[in-house]
């Protein structure tokens, strides 16, 4: 694949960063919210949009977190997000590849234990739902 996306309508706006292998993506599917990415925060895995509709400003960021590097270095970048929007609500759409039970996980590993201490320090909400069907399969 590459860097291209697949499986995502040609019809639709979708915000993807840099040249290389994309791992984050953010679709708007509403003609009635204006959106500008921001650059300076976003590349093949991380996408930061500030959207505006009426006289809501939002930021929306989608973010992986390559389990072959360390969670140090993608909660930084989180941080620096989290700086950024420190005058409007932000939503973040993560992939950590991090394991920990406040998400519904069966067991809490460090890399998840890193991020419950940002959430919990940062006052972010979890509005990950419980369910049956695993985005995941261990091997």
């Amino acid at each position: 694949m590459g860097n291209k996306l697949s499986g995502l309508p040609k019809s639709l706006p979708v915000y993807t960063s840099g040249a290389g292998r994309k791992r984050a993506a953010i679709v708007i599917n509403n003609k009635q919210i204006d959106t500008i990415k921001i650059t300076q925060l976003s590349d093949e895995v991380t996408v930061v949009l500030e959207t505006k509709a009426g006289n809501t400003t939002l930021l929306i960021a989608s973010k992986y977190l390559d389990i072959n590097r360390p969670i140090e270095y993608d909660l930084q970048k989180m941080q620096e997000i989290l700086m950024h929007a420190k005058c409007v609500g932000i939503v973040f759409a993560v992939d950590s590849n991090a394991r920990s039970t406040p998400w519904h996980d069966v067991l809490t590993n460090k890399g998840g234990k890193t991020m419950e201490e940002i959430i919990i320090s940062r006052q972010i909400h979890i509005a990950n739902e419980e369910s049956c069907h695993k985005t995941f399969s261990v091997v």
